[in-house]
């Protein structure tokens, strides 16, 4: 291809050379190897190759792959023992067709992840390619990408940030080992490497503006209540998080959570969160004992060494919160679990400490199962126990899932209730707790203002929540 190009006076062999050289030494980090590629051309007056970039029929894509693809090769020969293992995992997994091992886990989710990047890339590359691969793009989102690298680590140095850090326990490295990713978190990264493909955008880039905004603190703990059905008294709170922007601005933890898993920042949250979260439930435990708050972990949390040991000695030292703390897990993380994430449950169980299942999308489960590994509460959205289709499909009908549990020892909580229909068809079901908006949506809360919280036990969930977030001022 090289030959070909310089035969045409595209590029001559020096040129190639020198590319070559700059995208191998800005490869390995967040600061866009195609926007070099791009603007280093322009800055020495190889005006053959800034002309040859953007033209609409030009190979400049495929010598841009080739300069990749000479990179790759690069770190196959150093990672060859790693890549080996994963190419034998994934035949591994074809032959005896599950995936038991972290290897194996980690060959389909490379698999997941480039899935959407490749199809992105097909359909974008050309329009993008013809309309941003100019210097004066690329010299611009160099500086975007630059500017959001400068504000993240300014963010991670400044004083309240280690003071914080210092003070609240946080593990300032907070890593994710790789094969604890879930495949739609992976499909998650996969999408979000497609930014690469404007010139001076780094993927890396991207993921440090979530880091700033978890490291300066911005946020906030908001309570849901769970009631009691029919007579609607709160019996627990679900603590939910809230992010909020420089410009005040709040944000639902669905839109930044898979974010935060992506750039294996969720030990780091969950620390934080759970600093809180007993703080809130000491504040309830001095005045009843009868309130409990439900707390979500992130399954990277459980096989983060470093973490999951500071996070275990500071529930030993608070065992005395056992039966007013749960922890919480969605379904689909709770299945991905494997023996290092079973094991994490079982310290924490020893020390007393019980857990809860969300996010459910089936009945396939075996309560007996849940009880022995200390789940005693199993949440379950209502349209999936009323929708029919839903119980054609389950090992469990809806009717005889809160019998079967409770036999079990384990609660059936009704979630995201949103109407009073809803709630007159699940009594029929003898759901005995529900939680959703029709009974209060999620409330900003202060620490200083739960001294008051646990005299909201027995109101109705409306009224203690709206006296709760009177009371803890604004949060967003």
């Amino acid at each position: 291809m090289l030959s070909l190009a310089a035969a045409h006076n595209l590029i001559s062999s020096f040129q190639a050379i020198v590319l070559g050289v700059l995208q191998g030494a800005t490869e390995l980090f967040p600061v866009s190897s195609l926007g070099h590629t791009v603007l280093f051309p322009n800055l020495f007056g190889w005006h053959n190759v800034v002309a040859w970039q953007s033209e609409s029929e030009s190979p400049w894509l495929a010598f841009v792959v080739m300069l990749h693809v000479g990179s790759a090769i690069g770190l196959l020969i150093y990672f060859w023992r790693d890549w080996v293992a994963i190419v034998k995992a994934f035949f591994a997994t074809l032959g005896k067709r599950r995936i038991e091992t972290p290897t194996e886990r980690l060959a389909w989710l490379i698999i997941s992840a480039t899935i959407p990047v490749g199809i992105l890339g097909v359909a974008l590359e050309h329009p993008i390619r013809v309309a941003l691969a100019k210097p004066l793009s690329a010299a611009i989102f160099l500086m975007v990408n630059g500017c959001i690298l400068l504000a993240a680590e300014r963010f991670r140095r400044r004083a309240e940030v280690r003071a914080l850090a210092l003070r609240e326990g946080l593990n300032e490295e907070g890593s994710r080992r790789l094969e604890t990713l879930e495949f739609k978190e992976a499909g998650v990264i996969g999408v979000a490497q497609s930014s690469a493909l404007i010139a001076g955008i780094s993927r890396d880039g991207m993921s440090a503006l979530v880091a700033a905004a978890i490291d300066t603190n911005r946020i906030d703990l908001y309570l849901q209540p769970i009631v009691t059905l029919p007579q609607r008294k709160v019996r627990y709170y679900e603590a939910v998080s809230r992010l909020r922007t420089e410009q005040g601005d709040v944000v639902p933890a669905v839109e930044f959570i898979d974010v935060a898993e992506s750039a294996g920042l969720m030990p780091k949250l969950d620390n934080l969160l759970m600093f809180r979260c007993v703080q809130v439930t000491r504040r309830l435990q001095l005045k009843s004992r009868d309130v409990g708050l439900f707390c979500n972990v992130s399954a990277s949390t459980l096989v983060d060494p470093t973490f999951f040991r500071q996070f275990l000695d500071f529930m030993d030292a608070n065992r005395a919160l056992a039966n007013a703390l749960m922890f919480e897990f969605t379904q689909s993380a709770y299945r991905a679990f494997g023996p290092l994430e079973h094991e994490s449950l079982a310290a924490l169980s020893e020390r007393g400490f019980r857990f809860s299942m969300d996010h459910v999308t089936d009945l396939r489960m075996e309560p007996k199962e849940l009880a022995d590994r200390s789940f005693r509460f199993l949440k379950v959205p209502a349209k999936l126990l009323l929708n029919p289709a839903a119980t054609a499909q389950s090992d469990i009908h809806p009717g005889d899932l809160a019998d079967l549990l409770a036999r079990s020892g384990v609660d059936l909580i009704a979630e995201r209730i949103e109407s009073e229909s809803m709630v007159i068809d699940l009594l029929d079901f003898d759901v005995r707790f529900g939680q959703g908006f029709l009974f209060s949506p999620p409330r900003p809360v202060r620490v200083e203002a739960l001294q008051t919280a646990a005299a909201d036990a027995g109101k109705p969930a409306q009224e203690a929540t709206s006296e709760l977030a009177a009371a803890g001022a604004v949060n967003g």
